[in-house]
Protein backbone atom coordinates (compact mmCIF):
# COMPACT_ATOMS: atom_id res chain seq x y z
CA UNK A 1 0.00 0.00 0.00
CA UNK A 2 2.80 2.38 0.92
CA UNK A 3 4.60 1.65 -2.38
CA UNK A 4 1.43 2.38 -4.33
CA UNK A 5 1.02 5.67 -2.47
CA UNK A 6 4.67 6.62 -3.13
CA UNK A 7 4.17 6.01 -6.86
CA UNK A 8 0.68 7.51 -7.21
CA UNK A 9 1.12 10.68 -5.11
CA UNK A 10 4.01 12.17 -7.16
CA UNK A 11 2.15 11.31 -10.39
CA UNK A 12 -0.95 13.12 -9.12
CA UNK A 13 1.12 16.15 -8.13
CA UNK A 14 2.91 16.29 -11.48
CA UNK A 15 -0.28 15.84 -13.52
CA UNK A 16 -2.35 18.09 -11.28
CA UNK A 17 0.14 20.97 -11.25
CA UNK A 18 1.36 20.71 -14.84
CA UNK A 19 0.34 23.33 -17.40
CA UNK A 20 1.25 20.95 -20.22
CA UNK A 21 -1.62 19.14 -21.95
CA UNK A 22 -2.48 15.73 -20.53
CA UNK A 23 -2.54 12.69 -22.79
CA UNK A 24 -5.71 11.14 -21.43
CA UNK A 25 -5.16 7.86 -23.27
CA UNK A 26 -1.84 7.14 -21.53
CA UNK A 27 -2.23 8.80 -18.13
CA UNK A 28 -2.77 6.05 -15.58
CA UNK A 29 -5.31 7.87 -13.42
CA UNK A 30 -8.85 6.59 -12.98
CA UNK A 31 -11.00 8.59 -15.38
CA UNK A 32 -14.65 9.40 -14.86
CA UNK A 33 -16.51 12.63 -15.60
CA UNK A 34 -15.83 15.79 -17.59
CA UNK A 35 -12.22 16.68 -18.46
CA UNK A 36 -11.06 19.98 -19.86
CA UNK A 37 -7.57 20.58 -21.24
CA UNK A 38 -6.10 24.03 -21.95
CA UNK A 39 -3.44 25.53 -24.22
CA UNK A 40 -0.66 27.52 -22.54
CA UNK A 41 -2.24 30.71 -23.97
CA UNK A 42 -5.37 30.04 -21.87
CA UNK A 43 -7.58 28.85 -24.72
CA UNK A 44 -9.56 25.68 -24.22
CA UNK A 45 -8.01 22.72 -26.08
CA UNK A 46 -10.24 19.71 -25.37
CA UNK A 47 -13.40 18.92 -23.51
CA UNK A 48 -14.48 15.32 -23.15
CA UNK A 49 -16.31 13.02 -20.82
CA UNK A 50 -15.17 9.66 -19.51
CA UNK A 51 -17.40 6.97 -18.09
CA UNK A 52 -15.77 3.84 -16.71
CA UNK A 53 -12.40 4.91 -18.22
CA UNK A 54 -13.86 5.20 -21.75
CA UNK A 55 -14.81 8.19 -23.88
CA UNK A 56 -18.54 8.73 -23.48
CA UNK A 57 -20.47 11.68 -24.82
CA UNK A 58 -19.41 14.74 -26.79
CA UNK A 59 -15.69 15.28 -27.43
CA UNK A 60 -14.80 18.79 -28.60
CA UNK A 61 -11.34 20.02 -29.63
CA UNK A 62 -10.33 23.62 -30.40
CA UNK A 63 -7.45 25.32 -32.23
CA UNK A 64 -5.22 27.51 -30.07
CA UNK A 65 -6.95 30.55 -31.65
CA UNK A 66 -10.25 29.50 -30.00
CA UNK A 67 -11.93 28.18 -33.17
CA UNK A 68 -13.51 24.76 -32.92
CA UNK A 69 -11.39 22.06 -34.66
CA UNK A 70 -13.64 19.00 -34.38
CA UNK A 71 -16.57 17.60 -32.51
CA UNK A 72 -17.64 13.98 -32.23
CA UNK A 73 -19.67 11.68 -30.04
CA UNK A 74 -18.66 8.50 -28.26
CA UNK A 75 -20.72 5.90 -26.45
CA UNK A 76 -18.86 3.39 -24.27
CA UNK A 77 -15.58 4.23 -26.01
CA UNK A 78 -16.97 3.67 -29.51
CA UNK A 79 -17.36 6.47 -32.03
CA UNK A 80 -21.07 6.79 -32.79
CA UNK A 81 -22.75 9.83 -34.27
CA UNK A 82 -21.83 12.97 -36.15
CA UNK A 83 -18.19 13.96 -36.68
CA UNK A 84 -17.61 17.54 -37.80
CA UNK A 85 -14.23 19.17 -38.60
CA UNK A 86 -13.57 22.90 -39.12
CA UNK A 87 -10.66 24.82 -40.63
CA UNK A 88 -8.89 27.21 -38.24
CA UNK A 89 -10.77 30.11 -39.89
CA UNK A 90 -14.12 28.63 -38.75
CA UNK A 91 -15.16 27.30 -42.19
CA UNK A 92 -16.60 23.77 -42.04
CA UNK A 93 -14.12 21.21 -43.42
CA UNK A 94 -16.05 17.92 -43.26
CA UNK A 95 -19.04 16.20 -41.79
CA UNK A 96 -19.97 12.54 -41.57
CA UNK A 97 -21.79 10.01 -39.42
CA UNK A 98 -20.09 7.14 -37.64
CA UNK A 99 -21.66 3.94 -36.42
CA UNK A 100 -19.54 1.52 -34.39
CA UNK A 101 -16.30 3.37 -35.37
CA UNK A 102 -17.09 3.19 -39.12
CA UNK A 103 -18.32 5.85 -41.53
CA UNK A 104 -21.97 5.20 -42.31
CA UNK A 105 -24.12 7.06 -44.81
CA UNK A 106 -23.26 10.32 -46.52
CA UNK A 107 -20.22 12.45 -45.70
CA UNK A 108 -19.19 15.77 -47.21
CA UNK A 109 -15.88 17.64 -47.35
CA UNK A 110 -15.33 21.27 -48.32
CA UNK A 111 -12.40 23.35 -49.53
CA UNK A 112 -11.30 26.15 -47.25
CA UNK A 113 -13.01 28.59 -49.65
CA UNK A 114 -16.39 26.93 -48.88
CA UNK A 115 -16.76 25.09 -52.19
CA UNK A 116 -17.71 21.44 -51.94
CA UNK A 117 -14.62 19.21 -52.36
CA UNK A 118 -16.13 15.72 -52.30
CA UNK A 119 -19.17 13.83 -51.17
CA UNK A 120 -19.44 10.10 -50.67
CA UNK A 121 -21.61 7.39 -49.21
CA UNK A 122 -20.40 4.58 -46.96
CA UNK A 123 -21.98 1.38 -45.79
CA UNK A 124 -20.23 -0.60 -43.04
CA UNK A 125 -17.11 1.56 -43.54
CA UNK A 126 -16.88 0.85 -47.31
CA UNK A 127 -17.67 3.12 -50.26
CA UNK A 128 -21.19 2.29 -51.40
CA UNK A 129 -23.10 4.45 -53.84
CA UNK A 130 -22.08 7.70 -55.45
CA UNK A 131 -18.71 9.39 -54.83
CA UNK A 132 -18.39 12.87 -56.33
CA UNK A 133 -15.33 15.13 -56.33
CA UNK A 134 -15.18 18.80 -57.43
CA UNK A 135 -12.45 21.26 -58.37
CA UNK A 136 -12.12 24.22 -56.00
CA UNK A 137 -13.91 26.38 -58.61
CA UNK A 138 -17.05 24.22 -58.21
CA UNK A 139 -16.65 22.28 -61.48
CA UNK A 140 -17.15 18.52 -61.19
CA UNK A 141 -13.85 16.58 -61.35
CA UNK A 142 -14.83 12.94 -60.76
CA UNK A 143 -17.88 10.84 -60.22
CA UNK A 144 -17.74 7.17 -59.31
CA UNK A 145 -20.29 4.56 -58.39
CA UNK A 146 -19.32 1.98 -55.79
CA UNK A 147 -21.00 -1.18 -54.62
CA UNK A 148 -19.76 -2.79 -51.38
CA UNK A 149 -16.38 -1.05 -51.77
CA UNK A 150 -15.93 -2.01 -55.45
CA UNK A 151 -15.74 0.66 -58.16
CA UNK A 152 -18.46 -0.05 -60.76
CA UNK A 153 -18.12 3.02 -63.01
CA UNK A 154 -16.25 6.32 -63.11
CA UNK A 155 -16.24 9.55 -65.06
CA UNK A 156 -13.61 12.33 -65.07
CA UNK A 157 -13.92 15.95 -66.17
CA UNK A 158 -11.35 18.60 -67.01
CA UNK A 159 -11.42 21.83 -65.04
CA UNK A 160 -13.23 23.54 -67.94
CA UNK A 161 -16.11 21.02 -67.68
CA UNK A 162 -15.27 18.89 -70.72
CA UNK A 163 -15.38 15.12 -70.24
CA UNK A 164 -11.91 13.61 -69.85
CA UNK A 165 -12.55 9.88 -69.36
CA UNK A 166 -15.41 7.40 -68.80
CA UNK A 167 -14.99 3.84 -67.53
CA UNK A 168 -17.60 1.15 -66.85
CA UNK A 169 -16.39 -1.87 -64.86
CA UNK A 170 -19.79 -3.52 -64.38
CA UNK A 171 -19.48 -5.61 -67.57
Amino acid sequence: MRKLLLITLPLLLIVGCSKKPINYETTSIERDGLYTNWYENGQKRDELTYKDRKFDGLYTNWYDNGQKRFELTYKDGIHNGLLTWWYDNGQKESEGIYKDNKLEGSSTHWYENGQKWYELTNKDGEFDGLYTNWYDNGQKRFEGTYEDGELISEKYWNEDGSVKEVNDYSK
